[in-house]
Order: C-alpha cells, then sequence, then structure tokens
C-alpha cells in the first residue's frame, strides 16, 4: 500500500475549494414568498467526507437545522433552505468550511424582492361600445416592474396599426373608440421583474347602455275605470337590461316641488302586474290617473321614458233614499248623477225600464225599421202628414207654443213615425189627440214628462189587436181621472160602451191574462200619465202616481258611460195589512224538559207588532227559559225546559195601523214514552222468507201527550232458539228496527219453513217501552221470485238493458231470461220510453198503440248479472222488452219496458252466439284433426293416405266413364293398365315414359 507523504498531503488538501450553486446574480432579486433552497459544497477533496464540516454562517451565527431559515447537512455539502421567504431575509450570508484544522470562508449576498401582484384584479371587463376603453392592470411590485399587454398573440404597443395608448406606467389599456366586433377577446397582461414573471388575463367584451326602442302606452294615453291598462317597454342593450316601473310623482306647486318628491316604484301587487318591461293595472281607479315611467337598466346606464294615463271615470251617483207610501199616493225618485263623456241614465224596476229618449235614439229606430221593413218611402209619407198637423198646430198657437210643440211628441205619435206600417184603431188615434198639450191644466215641466222621450219604451213590439185592447184598457182607467183632464173625459164618454163590453170578468183571469192585465196596465200607465220621467242637468226624476201594491219594491237609477254603470237603489213600500208568509204549518214534538222554537215571517208595511199567544192568552218573554226575538219581518218564540204547560195550540199575531191584524196557528206536540204494545199480529199473512207483523193504534193512546211511536224494534228468534234455558231476547235475539206509521212492517232475512217467536218495543223521542208478549210468526217453502225492478234500456251505438235483483222468496235466483218483440208504433203515437204494467200494455195493444210485428227473441242470463247487451237491434224501432227472474221454484212475472231505439244502435252480437259459433268452429277443426290421423294411418299402412286413396278412386272411375264415353264415340281409348297397381311398383315408374310418349 502505498502512503502519502507528509508533502503530497499538504498538496492534496491546499486543492480544495468551496462552491455555492446558484451564485452570482442569481442570488439577488429573489422573488419572496417563494422556498428558496442554496447550496454549499466542497470541491476537488477526495479525502474522508468525515474530516469535512460545512456551515452556514449569518450574522456570526451558524444557522442549525430546523426553523423558517435552517441548513440540511449533508456529505461534503450543506443546503440553507428558507421556506417563504421574505423580504427582510436579505442580508450576507457565509459559507464556512473546515478541513484537517484549515478553515476557508465564501460569502453570498443573498436578496429578496416582493413579487408583482395584481391588485383587485378584474378579469372580466366591459367597457361601452363605440367609446375610449379603458382595461386596469394594477400592479403592486418593487420599482423596475416592467409591464406589457398581450392580444391575439401579438404584444401590444403605441407602433401597433390599431392605436393604441397606455397610462399609469402601461398599467391602464387605452383603446380609442372601442369596437366590439374587433376588440372583443382575452387580453394578457404581463408583469415582469427581475427573475419574476406574472400574468392576468382579462376577458373583455363591450357592453351597450340600454335604448327603449318600443314603449306602448293605453290607446289615446286613455284607460277605463274598473278595466285594465297596460303599458309595454322594451329595450336594447348589452347586457339585457331590468325594467322598473315607477308613478311619477306629481306637484302642485312650487313649495310642492321643493319638496323633492321621489318617483314611487310599482312592485307586483294584487293591483300591479310587473313582468319585465310589462305592467298592468289591473283595476283601474281615479288614483291611477298620472305619469308612469319605465327605466331600463343594465351595468352600463339607463335609458326611461314617460307616458300619460288619463282614467276615464264611471258616473257617480247620489245615493237614494227609501220611500213608503200609501196606496194610491203619488212618489218621486229623484236621482242626481254627474260623469264624464256621453251619460246615459234609467230607472229599472223589475223587467221594466224607465228612462228619457231623445232625438237620435227616434233616428236610430226610424233607420231600424227602415232597414228591416223596407218601407222607407212610407215612412217618409207618414212623416209627412205628421208634418202637416204640425203646421196646423201652428196656426192656432202663438210663436212661444209653436217652439214647444214641434220639441214635443205624444207616445202614439212616436209610434207611427218609429213603425210606418203600423195600423192603428181610430180609437188609437182619439187617445193619442186626447193626451195633454199645453193648454191643458199642467205646467211646462209636466208636459216634458207625458212625452214618449220621456217614458219607458216597450221591451216588446206590440201587434195591431194589442194595441187595440190596451187601448180600450187605457179608457177604462180614463173613467176614473175625469177630474184630471178634460180631454180624456171626452174620449172616454166616446169610447164607454165598447170599454164596458170588452172590460174581463175577475173569474176569467188565468197566467196569459194576468200577462196581458199586466202590460195593459203598463200602456194605461203612459196614456194616463202615471208614470213619467224627466231629466234636467244631472238630475233623474221618476215620478208614478196612484201606487198600488204591485209598485212596491226596489227601484233602481242605472247611470252609463263609455267606462261602465254606476247603480243606486231605493225601496219603495206600500203600506198594507199584515201578512203571515211563512211559519210552523208541521207541528212541533219536543219532551219535558228539552228546547223547542216557533217561527213567524209576516209581509208588513209599516213594520209589525208581534204578539204570542197560548189558549186566547198572550205569553210573555222572560229573557231566560221563554225568549221572544222579534224583528220588523219575523218572530221567534223559543221556550227552553218545556214543560207541561208550555205545548198546546200556539199563535204568532202581526199587526200595523193597517188593516186586521195576521194570525198564524202552530201546535207544540208534548210527547211522552210509548205504552208497552200488545201482541204483534203477525201470522195473518205467511211469507217464505220475511214476515208482515201489525200493532194495535190503541195501544198508544194517552191524556198526557203525544205517545206514538217513531219506531218499533222487533226482536225475532226461532222458535228452538226460544226454548232454550236462559235465553233472553233482549240480548240474543235478532232486532229489525222499522219506522212506524201503523201500516204492515215487514221483517226481511228470515229463513224458509220455519217458526219464530216475535216481541216489539215502542220507541219516540221520549224513550221506549218494555217489550211486548210474544207472538209467533211462520214462513212457507219458497216461492217463485219477485219480478225484476228498476228496469231500464239505455241505448247508445248498442242496446243495454238493466235491472235490480228481486226478492229471491226463500229460493236462489238461478237465471233471467230477457225477451224482446219488435213492436209497431201507430202513426200517432209519440216515440218515448216508458215502463208499463200488464194492464197497460193490454190497453196499448188494444188500442191499436203498438202492436208486436216479429218474433219474440229469449236470451238466458247467468244469475249474478244485472245488465245485459242486447244483440241485433234495430235503429228507430220499438221494441217491447220483457225482464223474467227464476229459481229453482219457478219464474217470475215479467217486469216489460217498451223504448225506442236511436239512430245510432248498431247490431251487435251477443257473447252467447258468438260462443255458438265457436263452437261449431271447434268442431269442424277437431273432424279435421281427425281425418288427418286416419290419413296418416292409412298412408302407413297401406302406402296410400284415405284421401289419397279416395281420389284416386273417383280420378279411375272418371277414366273409365271417359273411356267408355270414347268407345261409343268410334275413338279408340288408351290404356290406364300400366299406371295401375301400388306405388312402389318398378314396372310402373319404367313405363310412364312409355306411356307418356304413345
Amino acid at each position: 500500500m502505498h502512503l502519502l507523504s507528509d508533502p503530497e498531503k499538504k498538496s492534496l488538501i491546499s486543492g480544495w475549494s468551496i462552491h455555492i450553486q446558484p451564485s452570482g446574480e442569481r442570488l439577488l432579486n429573489r422573488v419572496s414568498g417563494e422556498n428558496f433552497l442554496v447550496v454549499c459544497s466542497v470541491k476537488d477533496y477526495d479525502g474522508p467526507a468525515s474530516n469535512v464540516q460545512v456551515n452556514w454562517i449569518r450574522d456570526n451565527e451558524v444557522i442549525r437545522a430546523g426553523g423558517r431559515i435552517m441548513t440540511i447537512e449533508k456529505p461534503l455539502s450543506s443546503q440553507l433552505m428558507i421556506v417563504r421567504a421574505r423580504k427582510e431575509d436579505s442580508g450576507d450570508y457565509m459559507c464556512q468550511v473546515k478541513l484537517d484544522g484549515q478553515i476557508k470562508v465564501e460569502p453570498a449576498k443573498i436578496t429578496f424582492i416582493k413579487a408583482p401582484k395584481f391588485v383587485e384584479p378584474k378579469t372580466e371587463q366591459h367597457p361601452e361600445d363605440g367609446t375610449t376603453a379603458e382595461i386596469e392592470c394594477k400592479v403592486d411590485a418593487e420599482p423596475g416592474v416592467e409591464i406589457f399587454w398581450q392580444f391575439n398573440g401579438d404584444t401590444l404597443g403605441e407602433s401597433t396599426s390599431r392605436p393604441y395608448e397606455f397610462k399609469d406606467n402601461k398599467q391602464i389599456l387605452v383603446i380609442p373608440r372601442f369596437d366590439s366586433k374587433k376588440d372583443d377577446g382575452l387580453y394578457l397582461c404581463n408583469a415582469a421583474q427581475f427573475s419574476s414573471f406574472e400574468t392576468l388575463h382579462i376577458n373583455v367584451t363591450a357592453y351597450s347602455r340600454p335604448s327603449i326602442t318600443i314603449f306602448e302606452s293605453p290607446a289615446e294615453d286613455r284607460g277605463l275605470e274598473g278595466q285594465a291598462a297596460q303599458f309595454k317597454c322594451a329595450a336594447t342593450g348589452k347586457p339585457a337590461p331590468d325594467y322598473k316601473w315607477f308613478k311619477v310623482a306629481t306637484y302642485i306647486d312650487d313649495i310642492d316641488y321643493e319638496r323633492q318628491k321621489d318617483d314611487e316604484e310599482i312592485v307586483a301587487s294584487d293591483l300591479y302586474t310587473v313582468e319585465e318591461g310589462l305592467l298592468v293595472v289591473n283595476s283601474l281607479a281615479a288614483s291611477h290617473s298620472g305619469q308612469y315611467k319605465c327605466v331600463a337598466t343594465n351595468e352600463i346606464g339607463e335609458d326611461e321614458k314617460v307616458a300619460e294615463l288619463k282614467v276615464f271615470l264611471k258616473p257617480a251617483v247620489e245615493k237614494m233614499k227609501n220611500e213608503q207610501k200609501e196606496d194610491g199616493q203619488e212618489i218621486t225618485f229623484t236621482c242626481e248623477f254627474k260623469g264624464e263623456g256621453k251619460v246615459n241614465a234609467k230607472f229599472v224596476f223589475g223587467e221594466e225600464e224607465y228612462k228619457l229618449g231623445g232625438e237620435d235614439e227616434e233616428d236610430e229606430e226610424e233607420e231600424d225599421d227602415k232597414k228591416r221593413e223596407g218601407t222607407s218611402g212610407e215612412a217618409d209619407d207618414e212623416l209627412g202628414d205628421d208634418e202637416k198637423k204640425e203646421t196646423e198646430n201652428e196656426d192656432e198657437d202663438d210663436n212661444d207654443e209653436e217652439n214647444q210643440d214641434e220639441e214635443e211628441t205624444t207616445t202614439v205619435d212616436n209610434e207611427d213615425d218609429e213603425d210606418p206600417d203600423h195600423n192603428v184603431s181610430d180609437e188609437a188615434k182619439e187617445m193619442h189627440d186626447a193626451i195633454p198639450t199645453e193648454d191643458d191644466e199642467t205646467d211646462d215641466d209636466q208636459v216634458k214628462i207625458v212625452h214618449v222621450d220621456a217614458i219607458l219604451a216597450p221591451s216588446k213590439e206590440i201587434d195591431d189587436e194589442e194595441i187595440i185592447s190596451t187601448t180600450d184598457a187605457s179608457n177604462e182607467i180614463e173613467d176614473e181621472d175625469n177630474d184630471e183632464n178634460q180631454v180624456e173625459k171626452k174620449e172616454d164618454d166616446q169610447d164607454e160602451d165598447n170599454d164596458e163590453e170588452e172590460a174581463p170578468t175577475g173569474n176569467e183571469k188565468d197566467d196569459d191574462e194576468e200577462e196581458e192585465t199586466k202590460w195593459k196596465r203598463f200602456v194605461r200607465d203612459i196614456t194616463s200619465e202615471r208614470v213619467s220621467v224627466k231629466e234636467d242637468d244631472g238630475v233623474l226624476t221618476l215620478t208614478i202616481r196612484r201606487l198600488t201594491a204591485s209598485d212596491a219594491g226596489e227601484y233602481q237609477c242605472i247611470v252609463e258611460n263609455e267606462a261602465g254603470k254606476t247603480v243606486r237603489s231605493a225601496n219603495l213600500s206600500i203600506t198594507h195589512a199584515p201578512e203571515i208568509t211563512v211559519f210552523n204549518k208541521e207541528p212541533v214534538r219536543a219532551v219535558d224538559g228539552d228546547e223547542f222554537s216557533l217561527e213567524c215571517e209576516v209581509s208588513a208595511v209599516p213594520a209589525a207588532t208581534w204578539t204570542w199567544k197560548r189558549n186566547d192568552k198572550e205569553i210573555e218573554a222572560d229573557g231566560t227559559r221563554i225568549i221572544i226575538a222579534s224583528e220588523d219581518s219575523s218572530s221567534t218564540l223559543s221556550i227552553k225546559d218545556a214543560v207541561k204547560e208550555d205545548f198546546g195550540s200556539i199563535e204568532c199575531v202581526a199587526s200595523n195601523d193597517v188593516g186586521e191584524p195576521a194570525t198564524a196557528i202552530m201546535t207544540a206536540v208534548r210527547v211522552v214514552e210509548p205504552k208497552t204494545p200488545s201482541v204483534p199480529n203477525c201470522h195473518e199473512h205467511l211469507f217464505p222468507n220475511y214476515g208482515q207483523c201489525t200493532l194495535n193504534d190503541d195501544d198508544f193512546e194517552s191524556d198526557e201527550g203525544d205517545a206514538n211511536p217513531t219506531q218499533i224494534i222487533f226482536f225475532v228468534a226461532t222458535q228452538d232458539e226460544a226454548r232454550e234455558p236462559d235465553f233472553d231476547f233482549e240480548t240474543s235475539a235478532r232486532n229489525f228496527t222499522v219506522n212506524y206509521n201503523g201500516a204492515k212492517m215487514r221483517l226481511y232475512g228470515l229463513d224458509v219453513n220455519k217458526g219464530y217467536f216475535v216481541r216489539a218495543r215502542a220507541v219516540n223521542e221520549a224513550g221506549e217501552s218494555d217489550l211486548s208478549p210474544q207472538a209467533t210468526m211462520e214462513t212457507t217453502d219458497p216461492w217463485t221470485p219477485e219480478a225484476p225492478y228498476e228496469v231500464d234500456v239505455i241505448c247508445g251505438t248498442s242496446c243495454e238493458v238493466s235491472w235490480k235483483e228481486p226478492n229471491d222468496h226463500g229460493a236462489e235466483i238461478t237465471s233471467y231470461k230477457i225477451e224482446v218483440v219488435e213492436m209497431e208504433a201507430n202513426e200517432h203515437n209519440e216515440v218515448s220510453r216508458k215502463f208499463v204494467s200488464f194492464d197497460e200494455l193490454f190497453a196499448q195493444l188494444s188500442q191499436s198503440q203498438i202492436v208486436p210485428s216479429g218474433e219474440k227473441e229469449e236470451y238466458d242470463v247467468d244469475e249474478d248479472a244485472d245488465s245485459f247487451v242486447l244483440p241485433s237491434m234495430k235503429p228507430n224501432t220499438r221494441y217491447e222488452i220483457s225482464v223474467i227472474a227464476a229459481n229453482q221454484i219457478g219464474q217470475s212475472s215479467a217486469t216489460q219496458i217498451v223504448v225506442d231505439t236511436p239512430e245510432t244502435v248498431t247490431s251487435t252480437m251477443s257473447f252467447e252466439n258468438f260462443a255458438s259459433s265457436q263452437t261449431i268452429i271447434i268442431v269442424i277443426i277437431a273432424i279435421f284433426l281427425v281425418l288427418l290421423v286416419i290419413d296418416g294411418l292409412c298412408c302407413a299402412f297401406n302406402r296410400c293416405g284415405f284421401l289419397a286413396c279416395c281420389f284416386s278412386r273417383c280420378r279411375s272411375d272418371g277414366q273409365k266413364k271417359s273411356a267408355s264415353i270414347d268407345l261409343e264415340s268410334g275413338k279408340s281409348a288408351e290404356s290406364g293398365r300400366l299406371l295401375d297397381g301400388p306405388a312402389s311398383s318398378p314396372q310402373r315408374f319404367l313405363m310412364e315414359p312409355l306411356v307418356s310418349t304413345v
């Protein structure tokens, strides 16, 4: 082994060096906030590593392992690690190496700087399209940071083709006249400082401010009260704008304006519907008049538009007061109103209208008549006659009276003008002449009232005969009013005899006559001025003279314009004696200690006063046990904890100052516990599966009150059960509850041919009796069932008959039979569907109403069925359908119904017919299968199937017959002998070509 000499060792030791990686400028301006690592190692040393000690020193202190700034020892090296380096970690660091007592030091200057950081980065920026856009990229960095922008892979500068500008050390990119088509896209903002480099991606898309392009308001900026008004607002903009609606504040004066009222934002509610750019005011009122503003807003800006709305209001009508008058008096209703536009007012009573007409209405009616009748020429002629009459009147009167006559026309005049073809009798013309004019004893206003334009127009047209009869009836009224109008008196003198002959008697009135009388009275009202209407400056007045009870009721004043109508009403009551309209006609039943009430209602004007009596003695209310609650039109007597003296005949008496009092007699029945019934009679009639019992009505007579039962509870047990020891009827027997009305009572659900014991208990509101003595009851052997009931037929495309299951009389129903017979209807017989009994059917047949025209078809139906679809029914045909039930004993009587089928009926096949056809098909298939089996067996044993043999035999017979025919005709017949024999014969196969050749 070669040992190094001391000079060699010294040379080896002195040749090593310290190496720091990274070094130099790479240790300067490192980015803070990141982990930093620098390694100090020994180079050019081949000796043992244990002789080498490497340390990092800062501020004359060795940096040890652990902590944020630490070292990691490795052979011949040491790593300096700074975790999340800070700017204050900058400084002079030194790597120290000790080797065999020799120390070397290598300095390392390390500096950290703050990394560039984007402040509040805006990754989405939206400049306004068409304006100068400023794209921001704020950077927080040490001095010397370099910022540059990139777009579509190009670095943006002032020298590019697209003029760009920069502000604030290039932290703001300025793009003049931003064009979204060219300039929208992804921009990169880069910040570089020494070894650090950061990039911010900014997506730039241009927005545009809203511009309202559609703004619609109600037509003519007007809305009708109570209806809806709609506004529409639509704007362009990017992004899509949001909409808000405002009710613009109104200012009364300058002082009010200075208060700066804010516009009221409109939000969705029951009154307002707000959906984006749509605003609907659902029910307009006066407060909704004003300006409405639509504001469209997005991130760029806003736009607004304003519309004016004026609410056209319904007429305002003052309240009317109720009136009370006596029979024969006069009443005047006054209706005050005001409204916008054209206003029409009228009074309505029931189905009658009282309104003031006008020239416009007359002209419209004339035009309608001309179009409907096509007699415009004749109308002009008659109008000329009227003008001649007016000319004659002008010659007789002075100038003032002429103007008034030209404005006024009578009822008959208007009828003539409106209907030129209407032929009016002489009596009607005379009645027309009898209408008062200004010469009569009436004031100017009253003269206007009697004209037709102030009178109720008939709701239906009148024929000539009706006009004549109503004219005669009107003259009867004129006989009663001689003092009112002298002209009417003259007319009455001329027609008095005719009126007496045509006046109807009271015994001849029926419903039609009452309607005619009502109409006559209406015409009489017009001609005698009983009803009149006038209008003056928003006041409509209705006057009715000689009031009768039929005039009582609600009078409505209806005022309407384009916006709608307003209704006010007043009630007219005509004084009359009381009349009881409602009371307890049926007796009121109660038990001692119970509470019961009696009620009366009355029609009376003025309001009636009430008195309650029992046995002609007035009942006095004490407010606790006996309470009388009375109103104007009703009174109620309530009695609590009733005692014996509270029952009996009770009267309610209604009285006022008019006529005689009205009385209604009612009965309060005291119900007492029923007595124990005597032995029930349950053996008089015997039935197979139910019993029938009666009770003696005398058992329930009582002097204390009504002891009649409302129900009877029957306890039924078989005789075998009843004979058992300790048998108790109340707990062990079957019970049947039956309503009691004194008639026979049936107990269903019994077994056939069995004996029973029966006991009864009476029950009513007061309680129940003890059980009656025991009675016997027996049932018989089964009978034939009862006839099916509730039979009905419903026809659509087919007819289905249905029924309810009848009582089987002790033997279960086994089937039903449906019988259908086609009938022939008499030509006078109506097409209908009805149930008929045997007697009715026999009567119909005897009277030739329906006669059989076809054979009877019968169908059997299972016992569980309750309906059946009838097959082969013809449309428009009459059928008699019978339904019969059957059990083991026999058949019931038939329930029959006659039905006429509609046109929609089509013939159908019943399930039974279908089943029969199906059976035939199955039989045919079975026979065919049997023949196939036989044929197969024949083929297996005889090498010739049964069918093949038969076919071959028939063919050979035919050939022989053909040969004989040929011989007779002188022709030689070919022999088929070579083809005879079994199919397997080789000679047959060898000779077939020869035969075919021959």
